[in-house]
């Protein structure tokens, strides 16, 4: 099944993600997170965009009741997670949402703790590996980026926030959702796409783009 889904429907549905082991870990730097959000900011500013951002497919199996193992996509799936956790109290503020989406490395025992709780994180506990280092640095990255932005006067928290909570008719962030069926080893998808035998044809992904046009 491929669709798209709104960032904003994910946290609606309070969706619980699991990294399997047999992927590599976060491994986003600050030239790579720094980079999503100059594009997001461009494209909030930009009248002509259109009316979503599209991120690359995000591939995942169902395993349980809205439980979903990730076999790819995992690097923009944290990501967004750790900008929403920098955006937690403006979140509750605005629009009422005290939880998004839950996450987890099934290789970290205590992942799910450590980024629920990244704000309050520190340095040393982010040492503990190089998955936790890397989320904390990302973390620090977007601080950063938003003090920047807020006082070069480009933009501000509050609107950023609002192409993660945006309903389909105004400015919004997609996934392209491509949901692998029951009888599909994942395993070998993943392997596939990592050996650049991409299940998802080009027409598939067109398919995908111009769903919401019908």
């Amino acid at each position: 099944m491929i669709e798209q889904r709104s960032v904003r429907g994910i946290i609606d549905k309070k969706i619980n993600f699991n990294v399997p082991a047999y992927q590599r870990g976060y491994r986003w730097n600050k030239l790579n997170v720094t980079d999503l959000l100059d594009d997001l900011l461009e494209f909030m500013q930009d009248g002509s965009s259109g009316k979503f951002y599209c991120l690359q497919p995000l591939v995942v199996k169902k395993i349980g009741e809205n439980r979903y193992n990730v076999i790819d996509g995992q690097q923009r799936l944290t990501t967004i997670f750790i900008i929403l956790k920098y955006l937690e109290n403006l979140l509750k503020e605005e629009n009422g949402i005290d939880e998004i989406y839950t996450l987890s490395y099934e290789t970290r025992k205590d992942s799910k703790d450590f980024l629920q709780n990244i704000a309050s994180k520190t340095q040393d506990e982010s040492n503990k590996n190089m998955d936790y280092f890397c989320m904390y640095q990302a973390y620090k990255a977007i601080e950063r980026w938003f003090e920047e932005k807020i006082k070069e006067k480009k933009t501000t928290k509050r609107k950023i926030l609002e192409i993660f909570t945006n309903s389909e008719g105004e400015k919004h962030i997609e996934f392209i959702w491509y949901e692998i069926a029951d009888s599909e080893d994942e395993v070998k998808i993943f392997s596939r796409l990592n050996s650049g035998k991409i299940p998802l044809t080009n027409a598939e992904l067109i398919k995908a783009l111009f769903l919401n046009v019908r």
